[in-house]
Order: C-alpha cells, then structure tokens, then sequence
C-alpha cells in the first residue's frame, strides 16, 4: 500500500482559523499606528501654520487669512489649514477617522498649546483613540 503524504482538510482549517483569529485582533491596532502616525503630518502643519500666522502678525500687525502656496505644506491627508486670528484649525480629510487639530497662540508671537477635537456632528471621539488628548506641544 501506498502511504500519501500531505495536509488534511482539518488540519488546513485549524491553520485558516488561526490566521484569521490573529488578523482580527492586528487590524485594528495596525490602522491606529497608521492613523497616529498621519496626524504627525497634521501636527506639523498646524505649527508650520500658525507659526506663520504669528510672524506675520508680528511684522504688519495682521493677522493673515490664508497661507502662502508653499511646498512647506503637505495636504495629503488634511485639509488647508484655516487661520482665524490667534487660532489655526486643521481637520482630517474624510476617512472615518474624523479629527480636528487646533493651535492656539498668544498676541507675543508664540504658540501656546495644539489640541485635537472632535469635528461638529461626530458622535466618536477620535482624539482618545489616538491618544492625542491634552496640549500636543510635546509631540512635535
């Protein structure tokens, strides 16, 4: 008699189950490193930008209300940084990861915290999940 040499169905299965058990539990942690590390962009858009808010401020006493075309900006995963007055607001481009981020600044020239929000209407809170919670200076 012939003895056959291979994998049986079961045991395949057992393996499909396994890798598939492991795939679940990855997923979600893999898309959160992911997203943390896309709001580093955001992050530093939002300094680049209200750093040039408060330059311009300081030399002709303004407020700007848009950001020169520069490639200093990467709008890849955010939208346009809206300045208004000693604030600067940059929101997420639509993905269900839907966050905002805010820099403050002082009339001196300085920024004074970055803080992460939810958008308006969102029931979920993003900026915990992301641990982006509390004044976001440090991360830079």
């Amino acid at each position: 008699m012939k003895k056959t040499t291979g994998f049986t169905l079961i045991e395949l299965l057992i393996v499909m189950v396994i890798i598939s058990t492991l795939v679940t539990v990855a997923l979600p942690k893999y898309q959160r490193a992911l997203e943390r590390g896309r709001a580093l962009e955001g992050l530093r858009n939002v300094q680049y930008a209200a750093d040039y808010a408060n330059a311009k401020h300081m030399a002709t006493g303004e407020y700007p209300t848009s950001l020169p075309n520069t490639d200093q900006i990467k709008n890849r995963f955010f939208d346009a940084p809206v300045i208004n007055g000693t604030t600067v607001t940059i929101s997420r481009k639509g993905t269900s990861w839907s966050y905002q981020l805010t820099a403050s600044s002082s009339g001196e020239g300085y920024i004074t915290s970055i803080t992460c929000g939810s958008k308006s209407g969102q029931s979920t809170n993003n900026c915990e999940e992301l641990d982006l919670t509390g004044n976001l200076m440090q991360r830079i």
